[in-house]
């Protein structure tokens, strides 16, 4: 059964459950008490377009991925 977008330009991506995964299991650094890492806009944004599945093959459409930012950014 092949994908159908649920809105137009909606491409199928494994990134919600990446993102879910990271913000139930990695703890936010320098805190004192237990936070979960929260990931910011930008870095969900990576995610979701690095975690895509091409929709005719079901393969993920990318093997690589950089993000570069200032340090302290994120």
């Amino acid at each position: 059964m092949p994908w159908k977008p649920p809105e137009p330009g909606a491409v199928p991506t494994l990134g919600f459950e990446v993102i879910d995964w990271i913000s139930e299991m990695l703890a936010a650094p320098d805190r004192g008490d237990y936070e979960p890492f929260l990931l910011y806009p930008e870095q969900e944004d990576f995610v979701l377009r690095y975690y895509e599945i091409n929709p005719r093959t079901g393969k993920r459409r990318f093997r690589r991925g950089v993000i570069s930012r200032p340090r302290g950014w994120g």
